[in-house]
């Protein structure tokens, strides 16, 4: 049997320290979580798109679109606990524009909770915008970690963050020129520890490592001593933490392990899982020329 990391894991980021709780009249919560459930053979952005939809049909959100400085005192938490569920499975501007406007009528009236301001400084993270997380876990006393300053410009490419020993975040471009294999994984998710063991100490794997690149998806929570431990036992393969672009959305980023065979920067083939055998891994590395050298990091 295949083992598989699913959708959850997108939630295991933020759910590690927000619980969104049940305030009164917050059934729109547990639907949304009802609907995240797998079944009827439907994947991953089939659910998120249903949730999506179900989250702007409720008139409480329907109103918080037109003004949410209009919005009823006692539906501004419903509403936001909703907006942040959905911002973590869609990094969207106006899921973000509204958390933030929600926030501040809520610091207004008084009602912001300290799990409003963690799903806050969540959604900031999972956007890379680790200058904005740390004023609020300053402004706050938030006991959040302290995200690394970031240097490097943005650019229109696959990039991802570098964690150097010194507490930095450098932005860089991932290369994507002749064959790649971006392994997409997760400290968090047991299956990805197997794998990554596997592929650095297996004989059977190791011609492939490199051209293997391991990347972290971007979420709430930036696994900061997780990626440093691995990248120093591990210098020949390092890992970087995603930086989300609209390039990477063509790539399945809802399960982790999964890795997805590349050519010049357009995906191939995908492999989803684990077992334990590096089949997964393997079937892909077979699909690159023989006469082709290995693409070093």
């Amino acid at each position: 049997m295949q083992l598989k990391m699913g959708i959850a894991y997108l939630m295991l980021s933020v759910a590690s320290y927000v619980a969104y709780g049940r305030e009164v009249g917050s059934s729109l919560i547990a639907e949304l979580e009802a609907m995240e459930q797998p079944g009827d053979g439907q994947d991953g952005w089939d659910r998120i798109a249903l949730m999506r939809s179900h989250y702007e049909a409720d008139e409480r959100v329907r109103k918080s679109a037109i003004g949410c400085r209009t919005l009823a005192k006692e539906h501004r938490q419903v509403v936001f606990n909703a907006t942040s569920k959905m911002d973590a499975y869609e990094r969207d501007p106006v899921l973000l524009r509204r958390m933030r406007c929600l926030l501040r009528q809520m610091q207004r009236d008084g009602s912001a909770s300290r799990r409003n301001h963690l799903q806050m400084h969540a959604a900031f993270v999972s956007r890379g915008r680790f200058n904005e997380a740390n004023r609020l876990r300053i402004a706050k006393e938030m006991s959040v970690p302290l995200l690394p300053g970031i240097r490097g410009a943005k650019r229109h490419t696959r990039q991802v963050l570098w964690l150097d020993e010194e507490g930095h975040a450098d932005r860089v471009t991932l290369p994507m020129s002749g064959w790649r294999i971006i392994a997409l994984v997760h400290p968090y998710c047991s299956y990805w520890r197997k794998a990554l063991v596997d592929i650095a100490d297996s004989r059977a794997l190791v011609g492939m490592q490199g051209y293997v690149q391991l990347v972290v998806p971007s979420g709430g929570v930036l696994p900061q001593h997780e990626i440093s431990s691995w990248n120093r036992a591990h210098r020949d393969m390092p890992l970087h933490s995603l930086q989300y672009s609209t390039l990477w959305a063509p790539l399945n980023l809802l399960q982790t392990p999964v890795f997805h065979l590349m050519h010049n920067g357009v995906r191939v083939d995908t492999s989803v899982g684990w077992t334990g055998t590096g089949e997964e891994l393997l079937r892909l590395y077979r699909q690159i020329p023989r006469s082709v050298e290995g693409a070093r990091q």
